[in-house]
């Protein structure tokens, strides 16, 4: 990680890279049942936290939404990993 890196990632409130992993958790069921795209709706009422509050945290990892549509489950899933150190 670089500098610029790391200055991004002590911006990042505590609360939300605590709630990173769920996230995480619950894409990656999804992404078993072979869904494709989630909403933040969806997240939120499976970790239960506000659906912007969702928006929000994943806003910090760079991570576009479409409206309508939501996200893609296995972008997401890979900047994730990647974000939280979880890769090979």
């Amino acid at each position: 990680m670089d500098n610029d890196e790391m200055k991004q990632a002590w911006k990042i409130p505590e609360p939300t890279l605590r709630r990173l992993p769920w996230y995480l958790a619950f894409l990656k069921l999804l992404k078993g049942k072979g869904e494709t795209f989630v909403s933040s709706t969806q997240i939120a009422k499976e970790i239960s936290v506000d659906p912007s509050q969702v928006a929000k945290d994943l806003s910090f990892v760079n991570i576009p939404g479409k409206t309508r549509v939501g996200y893609e489950i296995c972008t997401l899933v890979d900047v994730l990993e990647d974000f939280l150190g979880f890769t090979a």
